[in-house]
């Protein structure tokens, strides 16, 4: 995670994990059995990659996916079938207050 003075917040852009969340969801119908077949799915060769490890941080950071599990959340899920585009953002706004540095400057 990368700081501003003592806050952290996330580095993969937001768009990235969105397309991440995507596959996890769409393709893997939202659980990932296998890891590499998920880290293969969202374009890194294997799970040791720093970019791939990453990735799956600030998705868990979050809370997209459920820690220790390749599992999407129930808000993982909202964001990427939502019932309506305000349940989108609302939701997209939770997960983003979650983070603290973000928190700080309301």
């Amino acid at each position: 995670m990368s700081k501003i003075g003592s806050f952290d917040y996330p580095d993969t852009q937001m768009g990235t994990l969105l397309k991440a969340l995507d596959t996890l969801v769409t393709t893997f119908h939202g659980e990932a059995k296998e890891e590499t077949n998920f880290a293969s799915a969202i374009g890194h060769k294997n799970t040791k990659s720093g970019g791939y490890i990453q990735k799956v941080a600030d998705l868990r950071r979050y809370g997209f996916i459920e820690k220790g599990r390749f599992v999407a959340t129930t808000n993982g899920k909202k964001i990427i079938h939502p019932l309506s585009p305000q349940e989108k953002n609302s939701t997209l706004d939770e997960c983003i207050n979650e983070i603290n540095y973000f928190v700080n400057f309301k």
